[in-house]
């Protein structure tokens, strides 16, 4: 499938101005204390000796009456592919910023790192990755930042080194987003346990075995569970404003499915706002007898606060602030204190 040039927004600090801004200050840091550096073996015929001398080939040596012999060595260099990564992570930002400031000091950081120009690609981060060890942990969120944009940067249209480059900047928000709550309730849902993606207890099974395939499996972005191991909330993320635009059928079908195997019978959904807005509650019942069957609730995750709060200096307030947010992404708590829950009714 063909994908056309994509239009956005012009704006002063860009979102792919902001990994490439960390980028540039991990860099330089990295730049500073010193890059990594390796031991590489050489073998060359010296005039002054080095490392070790090579008998089996000092007779040939001696032969030629040439005044030198075989030496093999180990120089500590800066040449490794952590260091490849970094100067070719910081060329390949330079291209996606916008700011031509930025983007100066990119390849100025890129200049400093004097290996060999190499393409960005999955087998140089992967052979970087491989050389992180106690020495070079700090190097993790360089590589980190740098397969983010790389990620970003096309579509892989095949297992090969072909690449479609695009004009644009392409991020999954939803993945962001989701370890954006991932990370909240974690660090302040107090006296809980998130658990991410955790597989539930399985709902359905094929009755035959022929032909014979696997049942779907329900995973749930988020399931908090009590200190004590009892359940309480089932949780999803979407990034998509859901108090501006309507809630899609498969979310809802998705999160009739998640209530139906929690223990309460209720299920919510986390989106992002740019302000404070009450949950909005559906309820299901049987279309045969108009019971109840469960409750599915969609919360509103009030981006400017968090940015506030996160903003503010660390303390007891902040951590205060923090795990009411948290709290109520979980449980509601609070959105029932400020404003009338808004009820929709699903048969």
């Amino acid at each position: 499938m063909l994908i056309g040039h994509v239009p956005f927004r012009t704006e002063d600090h860009a979102f792919q101005d902001i990994l490439g801004q960390q980028l540039a200050l991990e860099a330089a840091q990295l730049i500073a204390r010193g890059l990594h550096r390796d031991y590489r073996v050489h073998e060359a015929e010296l005039s002054k000796l080095r490392g070790r001398i090579l008998f089996g080939e000092l007779a040939r040596t001696l032969s030629s009456a040439r005044a030198t012999a075989p030496c093999r060595y180990f120089e500590r260099t800066e040449h490794n592919a952590l260091n490849s990564a970094l100067r070719a992570g910081l060329r390949l930002a330079a291209q996606l910023v916008a700011s031509p400031e930025l983007t100066q000091e990119l390849r100025r950081l890129s200049a400093l790192i004097e290996v060999g120009a190499q393409p960005l690609t999955r087998e140089l981060l992967a052979a970087a990755r491989v050389q992180v060890d106690r020495r070079s942990r700090h190097y993790e969120p360089v590589l980190d930042l740098i397969e983010i944009l790389r990620d970003g940067a096309g579509i892989s249209m095949d297992d090969g080194q072909r690449r479609l480059v695009l004009p644009g900047f392409m991020f999954d928000m939803n993945r962001f987003f989701q370890a954006l709550v991932s990370r909240l309730l974690s660090e302040h849902l107090e006296g809980c346990e998130v658990l991410d993606e955790r597989r539930l207890q399985p709902m359905f099974r094929y009755a035959s075995s022929v032909p014979r395939r696997n049942a779907p499996v329900l995973r749930p972005d988020f399931t908090i569970r009590s200190a004590r191991g009892r359940p309480r909330a089932t949780l999803d993320a979407k990034y998509r404003d859901l108090w501006e635009m309507s809630l899609p059928a498969h979310m809802l079908y998705q999160l009739a499915l998640y209530a139906q195997a929690d223990s309460r019978r209720t299920a919510a959904i986390i989106y992002p706002s740019l302000q404070d807005r009450p949950d909005q509650e559906i309820r299901m019942s049987d279309p045969g007898t108009k019971e109840e069957r469960a409750r599915i609730y969609l919360r509103a995750l009030d981006l400017e606060n968090l940015r506030r709060q996160v903003e503010t200096p660390p303390g007891a307030t902040q951590h205060r602030e923090l795990a009411v947010i948290a709290r109520r992404l979980a449980f509601g708590e609070s959105a029932e204190l400020r404003a009338p829950t808004h009820i929709v009714r699903v048969a």
